[in-house]
């Protein structure tokens, strides 16, 4: 497993590198402060913390905030990051059967706000998986600020918005739904309206506690009861107003062209800031086509959630083979909350690695056991081919002789080499690569 993630890890490395990702180190220890503004309440109780010298430090659990950091920390915020990570994380999980500790890879693109810069890091993340040999990856994508753009046209308050934003789960759960999310904002209300009536009414009531017409009823009682009616006639109609909207934007899914067919009658022409994001969306989705990624390979999820607490605008997620294999978003908004002086785009991926060992074919590169042979009479004739095999990811060892010549590659001049019952030249090595690679 060891070696297998280790050939892994260096096969994206590489990958990233050849979009200009240069490395990071950053700590695994770091402090708690960075980790504990951006996680939310998904993360912020999974923390591996402790206190030294007066200072609370935490085991990193991601890449993205510490990054985020590295780069307000420059004496320069007007330049575009590429870097790639890869370590230990670390989460205090232990119910769901996974590791305190696991292995991430990832990348984050710093300083860019256009869909271009959204549509490289996912063709970037994309285009890691496919260069393994996994053929049956998927890729889906959400748009978390075009969702809370059509969610203000309802007028709810941003806590309320919170809530309806986290049970989306639940509302598209067949066994919970609608009356089910109803009951649990209720519930809600009812406690933030006694909280509120008993600091309103504290400074009033004096004395006084009952009022004889009300029968037992103090002041407290009936303002309370007047102040919920209240409160809960003028949220309920905008909520449920609210939810069946969500259900319709839940049905939207599916591939590029249907969905956003759907998407541009929903968001109509009369929101402009809306109109623009949509226009926005669509323009990556364009974009990943030059990439090579074709447009069967995407799947258009309006509401998808990775963390509502801080991805701002594109969201995604990759999955094959059933397994979720990794996903980022747009986090416009993270390097104001962590102590700089200002707003910073930026949007970045990460690899779940467990995952990604486990979805890699068994013919992968990764899963060759031996190293390729080659044989030349001509020293020189050998080096050179070896190299051109090795830029393609190829293991290659130059050899004297070999107990089997039947998988051996023979280099007869600089331009000519013979392999099985083959002969390729200089300019089919992008085939002769290729048939090693499919190699069972």
């Amino acid at each position: 497993m060891l070696n297998r993630q280790y050939d892994l890890t260096n096969s994206l490395m590489q990958h990233m590198r050849l979009f200009g990702y240069e490395v990071v180190n950053l700590p695994i220890l770091d402090s708690a402060d960075i980790f504990l503004i951006k996680a939310g309440d998904q993360v912020i109780n999974r923390l591996f913390t402790f206190e030294r010298h007066g200072k609370e430090w935490a085991l990193r659990p991601e890449f993205t905030a510490q990054a985020t950091y590295h780069y307000i920390s420059q004496k320069q915020l007007d330049f575009v990051a590429r870097w790639q990570f890869n370590g230990h994380i670390f989460e205090d999980t232990p119910n769901n059967g996974r590791q305190y500790q696991q292995f991430s890879i990832g990348a984050e693109l710093i300083g860019a706000n256009t869909p271009s810069a959204d549509a490289e890091i996912i063709a970037v993340a994309a285009q890691g998986i496919a260069a393994q040999g996994i053929e049956d990856w998927h890729l889906v994508i959400g748009h978390t600020g075009l969702l809370r753009q059509i969610l203000n046209h309802f007028q709810l308050d941003l806590r309320t918005q919170q809530f309806l934003l986290h049970h989306l789960p639940a509302l598209n759960n067949p066994d919970q739904g609608k009356k089910f999310v109803l009951e649990q904002l209720d519930r809600l209300l009812v406690q933030h309206t006694e909280l509120l009536t008993e600091m309103m009414l504290e400074p009033v009531v004096v004395g006084v506690e009952i009022i004889p017409a009300m029968g037992t009823r103090t002041r407290q009682d009936i303002a309370k009861r007047l102040f919920q009616k209240r409160q809960r006639s003028v949220q309920r109609s905008q909520v449920v107003a609210a939810l069946d909207f969500l259900e319709i934007w839940h049905d939207v899914t599916g591939i590029p062209d249907d969905a956003f067919a759907v998407l541009n009658r929903l968001v109509g022409d009369d929101d402009t800031n809306s109109r623009h994001t949509l226009e926005d969306w669509w323009r990556v989705v364009n974009l990943l086509k030059l990439y090579d990624i074709p447009s069967s390979k995407i799947i258009i999820q309006p509401d998808l959630a990775r963390s509502w607490e801080y991805y701002t605008g594109i969201v995604f997620e990759l999955h094959a083979s059933g397994l979720h294999l990794g996903g980022g978003g747009r986090y416009d908004e993270l390097a104001q909350l962590i102590g700089g002086k200002q707003n910073v785009p930026a949007v970045g991926f990460a690899y779940y690695i467990d995952n990604f060992l486990a979805a890699l074919p068994y013919h992968s590169l990764l899963e060759q056991k031996t190293v390729l042979n080659l044989m030349a009479t001509n020293q020189d004739d050998a080096v050179l081919w070896a190299q051109r095999l090795r830029r393609h990811g190829l293991p290659v060892q130059i050899v004297s002789s070999v107990a089997d010549d039947k998988n051996v590659l023979i280099a007869q001049n600089q331009s000519t080499l013979h392999w099985q019952t083959n002969v390729y030249q200089i300019d089919q090595i992008n085939t002769l690569v290729t048939n090693i690679k499919n190699l069972p």
